[in-house]
């Protein structure tokens, strides 16, 4: 009997001292149930020994609205809970955090001050207006697309590596402290600027469809990934980084004020990017000498379509190159210096389109012929 009384002292203590953390979502708690962290039916609260220590929580897409509680998993280093209805979050106490992704969610609002520790941060697709990530130093991966930043500080994150910001009203972003960037992602943004002149580690950029007036990527030695179509603001390009040949993404289009693209050769270009640009835009080793306004433009070619001959006037030529559309040369034209009136002869190619380089200097340009 003495044994008994005992035992129900210890159980009815133990009662009383066991802590409980408030789950108030029964979505969130039904998530753990199934994970085996609580224990059904559902009640609204979880022993608070069973969560302090995890170090991983995963409760994605599970129709989430809130998540007070969350502030007792003072262990976590990784929390995901992406693709839920989160309004706001309490994550202060989670000290030790190192990565967050809680995208596709409805936050509006979130405060990081206190998760120093996180390098992992992705947090696209809510409702943020604003958002703080000055003490967020060890950030290496920050993804905060498609919100409603009209700006966003990165001064302080000089350890980040990739950057993703698209989709937001931003019309100004600093980078100069960001000499760790690879990957910047800025497209649909209205930046009227990007100052890349300190980020030479940066491999891939992606600034379409942005308000960009003048663009300088040649100190960017190691970019290979280059991305700036329907920038239509966008007057001066200069991709002379002496990397352009192993580029392996590459796109322009629609850029219908660019007249002159800087490149390091402008006979590789024009072989290997000529439909990745307008027309109305040429490449040049040199945009500064204007040669592409005040010669190419002016250029006369005819009879086009043709048989045999095509004249080449009012332009002094030193060379031009003939590609077939699989981008093969096919015939090399070399001219004296001077004569502004030339003629080539493309008789004997088959039937098709090809492409003429008229090449002046340091400057070329193709002009699209058809043989009949």
């Amino acid at each position: 009997m003495r044994t008994k009384l005992l035992l129900l002292l210890l159980l009815a203590n133990f009662s009383i001292h066991a802590q409980y953390t408030t789950i108030a979502d029964i979505n969130f708690e039904k998530k753990l149930i199934a994970l085996g962290v609580d224990s059904g039916p559902t009640d609204g609260q979880v022993l608070t020994s069973k969560i302090s220590k995890l170090t991983v929580l995963e409760i994605q897409n599970s129709s989430i609205t809130d998540l007070t509680g969350i502030e007792d998993f003072v262990s976590l280093t990784n929390l995901i809970c992406r693709d839920n209805y989160i309004i706001t979050m309490d994550i202060s106490k989670l000290t030790e955090l190192t990565a967050l992704t809680v995208s596709n969610n409805k936050l509006k609002s979130i405060d990081l001050s206190k998760n120093v520790k996180l390098n992992w941060l992705d947090i696209q697709r809510n409702e943020l207006i604003d958002l703080d990530v000055t003490n967020n130093i060890a950030l290496k991966t920050f993804y905060c697309g498609f919100n409603n930043l009209t700006t966003i500080n990165i001064s302080k994150n000089i350890l980040l590596v990739d950057f993703y910001c698209s989709l937001n009203p931003i019309t100004s972003l600093d980078v100069i402290n960001n000499t760790a960037l690879k990957s910047l992602i800025c497209s649909s943004v209205p930046l009227t600027a990007l100052d890349l002149s300190k980020n030479k580690a940066l491999i891939t950029l992606d600034c379409s469809a942005s308000d960009i007036k003048n663009l300088d990527v040649s100190n960017c030695s190691l970019l290979t990934s280059f991305k700036c179509d329907n920038a239509t603001s966008l007057i001066s390009l200069n991709l002379k980084n002496g990397n352009n040949t192993n580029f392996t993404i590459f796109d322009i289009r629609r850029n219908y004020a660019l007249k002159c693209a800087q490149v390091d050769d402008p006979l590789y270009s024009n072989r290997y990017w000529l439909s990745l640009k307008e027309a109305t835009t040429s490449f040049s080793a040199t945009c500064t000498l204007g040669i592409e306004d005040s010669v190419f433009n002016k250029v006369v070619m005819y009879p086009n379509p043709t048989k045999d001959e095509v004249h080449i006037n009012n332009i002094a030529l030193e060379k031009a190159t003939v590609y077939n559309a699989l981008g093969q040369l096919v015939k090399t034209f070399v001219f004296n210096n001077g004569e502004t009136n030339n003629t080539i002869n493309l008789s004997g190619l088959p039937r098709g389109v090809y492409y003429v380089y008229l090449i002046n200097g340091d400057a070329a340009s193709a002009k699209k012929v058809i043989v009949e």
